[in-house]
């Protein structure tokens, strides 16, 4: 997995992997074509995680920057919500790909 996830993160995906293989009944695509697009679509998103932009700012500096409590919380909420989605995409990406992770560790 790349580093751009933190260990609870990965916890978090493979979660979701377990959940779409086993409920879902998602499965590993048979069309090749699909595969590669899917391993190329991995790998961009592997490659963007790390990039998603990070407020970083305490809610108490919010009025320093000219922001209100609220705005910033709102902020906060739209990185949150990018991030859990783009967590949820990689996981069913790995389950069309058909990567084992049933241990909560991915194998290559």
């Amino acid at each position: 997995m790349n580093h751009s996830f933190s260990s609870s993160e990965q916890k978090e995906i493979m979660q979701l992997v377990q959940y779409y293989r086993n409920i879902c009944r998602y499965e590993k695509v048979p069309m090749v074509g699909m595969r590669k697009d899917l391993f190329d679509l991995k790998v961009k998103l592997e490659e963007i995680y790390g990039d998603i932009f990070d407020i970083g700012y305490p809610l108490t500096d919010a009025p320093y920057h000219g922001w209100s409590g609220e705005t910033l919380t709102k902020m906060y909420d739209i990185q949150n919500r990018i991030e859990s989605l783009a967590r949820e995409l990689y996981a069913v990406v790995l389950v069309g790909l058909g990567e084992d992770c049933s241990d909560g560790e991915r194998k290559d």
